[in-house]
This record gives structure tokens, sequence and C-alpha cells, in this order.
């Protein structure tokens, strides 16, 4: 029997975390045991550890972006938009209003940090054929009501 247009019946899906602060990028570990999630506002990334039954715990401050580089403008709106993870484990992650893509280890610890000149309002990032190269979405100025941007081609560091 359907549920009468498409919705999605509350039965379907289970809450496994709650009071976020703007939420956007999510990421899961190559061993499927972390979760990993950006707060634009705030600067930060969260971890979770996944449980045999697709439960969170032990949700714990991954990374503080300010501590791991120094902020380009002083806005709530700063922090992490989206976010990648590679074989790894490492984790991208685009930027807000910093103009870059950081790559930062499992362990927290800053690897490298891809400035991009394109503009201000890095969005998201995707790897190319065998994670060579970042393709990145960035908008030339965050402050645009229309948010015109476009998508840049970059080489990856090892």
């Amino acid at each position: 029997m359907g549920n009468g247009g498409g919705e999605t019946s509350k039965s379907t899906w289970v809450e496994v975390a709650g009071d976020l602060n703007h939420a956007n990028g999510i990421g899961v570990s190559p061993d499927q045991r972390t979760l990993y999630i950006s707060e634009t506002v705030g600067n930060c990334i969260l971890k979770f550890s996944i449980n045999d039954d697709g439960s969170l715990s032990r949700r714990s401050n991954f990374a503080l972006l300010n501590l791991l580089v120094r902020n380009k403008v002083d806005s709530w709106w700063l922090g992490p938009d989206s976010m990648k993870i590679d074989g790894k484990g490492n984790i991208y992650v685009a930027q807000w209003t910093g103009g870059k893509v950081l790559k930062i280890s499992p362990e927290g610890k800053l690897l490298h940090v891809f400035e991009i000149t394109a503009g201000e309002g890095t969005t998201n990032v995707a790897f190319g054929e065998g994670g060579k190269d970042l393709y990145v979405t960035v908008v030339k100025d965050p402050n645009d009501p229309k948010a015109k941007g476009s998508i840049v081609k970059i080489p990856n560091v090892d």
C-alpha cells in the first residue's frame, strides 16, 4: 500500500544526531567506523563513531579550522562547506569564504592547504581519476546574491 504521494514515512528514517549548527558537509571513513560533519557556522568539523547498528556515539570536535589555518576574514560564515574523504581517510574540506581546500589527516593534522585563486567561496570538492586531481566548485564573491562561480581543476598532493 502506498503512502499517498511519495512522502517518506517516519518509520523509514531514524535521527542519529541532533543539535547541529548549520551542518553541511558529511563524510564516512573508508572503514565505515567514523562519520564526519562540517558545521559552517562555528568553523568546525565534528566526529562520531558509527556503531554496528548504524547509530552514532562518541561525538567530539575533530577540527577547529581557525586553529589549523588562519582565517582570511572574521566571520561566523567562514567555516567548512562540503567535504570528501579519500581512500586513506584524509578529509578534503572546502572552506566557504576561505578561498581554500584543506587536506586533513584522520588524526586531525593539517596536511596541505590548496589555495583557490578563482574566488573566495569554495563550496565543494571531487576527485579526478585516481585522485590525482581535484575538481573544486567556487563562488567568485560569497557576498554576490547570484553566487556566480566556476569549477576549477587543481593537482592533488600526496
